[in-house]
C-alpha cells in the first residue's frame, strides 16, 4: 500500500469511497425529489465540488467570500453563500462575482439589504438574497414572519436585487441521539422555516429557494414538505461524530500519522497535534494501522476503541494508550485516523493525497484552506 510512502501527517482520500458518498446522496435526492446544494466549507477543494456537480448537485453553498471566489474561478456558476456578509468592500466583491455567476447571499437585516444594493448599482450586477430564519440555533436569522414580509418588500424596491428564497439551519440538532428525538426536533425546526414561505406566499410573494438541513438531517429536512433543497456537506468524507449516527455515508478521509515512539509498553506516541488535528468534538480516533516488518509488505489492520485510544493531544504530538499487545506498534508504522471533525481538520491541510484501493493517483489542492473572510 503507498500510504507509507509520504511526509506524515497527511490526509488521505480513499477516492472509490467518496464517489460512493457523493452518488448516495444524489440518489437520496432523486428519490425524494429535493435538490442537493452541498456545503463546500467541509473539503474546501473545487475538484471535490465539480464531482458533486457533475453527479447531480444544483450548485454549492459557501461559508464566506473566499470560498465563493475559490469556486467561481474554478468553474462553479451557481453559488450561495449561506453566512451574512456586511463589508462594503466584501459586497462589491460579491457584486464583481455576480457578473459572471448566479450569486446569492443570507440576510437577515435591512441594513445589509441596502448596502448590498448598492454593491449591485456600483458593479452593475445583479445578486440573490436568501433571507435566513433562525429556527432553533439562536444565531443569525430573522425572528419573525413579519420581518420576513418587511425584507422581502425593501429586497423588492430595490436596485439590483432579486429575493431568492429563504434559508434555515438546524445545527443545534445534526447530531442529537436517539435518531427520533432528531426527527421530532428536526419536524418542529423545519416547520418554523416552512411557516414563514406560506406567510409570504399569503402576501404574495413567491418563494422559490427553501433551503437547510446538514449530514445529521438530510434525510429529515429534505423529506419534509416544503424544502426545495439541502445543503449537507460532510457527507462526502464523514468524521467519527456522524459516524455513531448510522448514516449511510462511509469515512472517505483519513488523517495519516507516523509512530515517532513507543517509550513504554501499552503507550506509542505518532506525528500528529492540535496543529494538525483539532479537537473541539473530541480526539481522533484511530481506524488502521499500517505496519513493515523485516521488508514484508505492508500489513493494514483495522483497529477499534478496545484496541487503541488517543488520550493526550499536545502541539505536535498524539499520545496513544494502547490495550491490546498483540498489535506489536513500532517506530515507523502508519496509523490511519478518523477525524472528530472534518470541517476544521481539512482547514489545517494545503493538500489531499488521493488514494485507489490503496494506491496513490494524485494530490488535489484544498484551494479554499484559510479563505475565511
Amino acid at each position: 500500500m503507498d500510504y507509507m510512502n509520504f511526509l506524515t501527517p497527511y490526509l488521505a482520500i480513499d477516492s472509490n469511497a467518496l464517489m460512493r458518498n457523493i452518488h448516495r446522496m444524489q440518489e437520496f435526492s432523486r428519490r425524494v425529489d429535493v435538490n442537493v446544494r452541498p456545503h463546500v466549507k467541509t473539503h474546501k477543494c473545487p475538484k471535490i465540488a465539480k464531482l458533486q456537480v457533475e453527479a447531480g448537485a444544483i450548485g454549492v453553498t459557501c461559508a464566506k467570500l473566499g470560498e465563493a471566489e475559490v469556486m467561481v474561478r474554478r468553474g462553479i456558476h451557481d453559488i450561495l453563500i449561506a453566512n451574512q456578509v456586511v463589508d462594503r468592500s466584501k459586497l462589491v466583491r460579491i457584486a464583481e462575482l455576480a457578473k459572471v455567476a448566479d450569486m446569492k447571499i443570507s440576510v437577515d437585516n435591512p441594513t445589509n439589504v441596502q448596502a448590498i444594493s448598492e454593491a449591485a448599482r456600483y458593479m452593475s450586477s445583479s445578486i440573490g438574497i436568501i433571507i435566513e430564519v433562525d429556527i432553533g440555533m439562536g444565531r443569525c436569522g430573522i425572528r419573525s414572519k413579519e420581518d420576513a414580509v418587511s425584507l422581502v418588500r425593501l429586497i423588492k424596491s430595490l436596485p439590483g436585487l432579486r429575493f431568492a428564497g429563504l434559508l434555515g439551519y438546524e445545527g443545534h440538532i445534526v447530531l442529537v441521539e436517539p435518531r427520533s428525538v432528531r426527527l421530532e426536533n428536526c419536524t418542529q425546526a423545519n416547520l418554523k422555516l416552512v411557516e414563514v414561505a406560506e406567510h409570504l406566499e399569503k402576501n404574495g410573494y413567491k418563494t422559490g429557494i427553501v433551503s437547510g438541513g446538514g449530514t445529521g438531517t438530510y434525510d429529515m429536512t429534505g423529506q419534509y414538505e416544503g424544502i426545495t433543497e439541502i445543503e449537507a456537506g460532510s457527507y462526502v468524507f464523514m468524521d467519527s461524530c456522524y459516524a455513531k449516527l448510522g448514516l449511510p455515508f462511509e469515512q472517505s478521509l483519513f488523517l495519516v500519522s507516523t509512530v515517532v515512539s513507543a517509550p513504554e509498553q501499552g503507550v506509542c506516541v505518532a506525528d500528529c497535534g492540535l496543529k494538525t488535528a483539532t479537537s473541539e468534538f473530541g480526539y481522533p480516533e484511530p481506524a488502521f494501522l499500517l505496519t513493515t516488518r523485516g521488508g514484508e509488505k505492508p500489513a493494514l489492520t483495522q483497529l477499534s476503541e478496545e484496541d487503541i485510544q488517543v488520550k493526550i493531544l499536545s502541539e505536535e504530538h498524539a499520545i496513544l494508550r494502547i490495550s491490546n499487545p498483540e498489535l506489536g506498534i513500532s517506530v515507523g508504522d502508519k496509523i490511519l485516523m478518523i477525524p472528530s471533525h472534518i470541517c476544521t481538520t481539512v482547514n489545517l491541510y494545503n493538500e489531499y493525497h488521493v488514494f485507489n484501493s490503496g494506491s496513490f493517483v494524485e494530490k488535489w489542492t484544498i484551494e479554499a484552506r484559510g479563505a475565511s473572510y
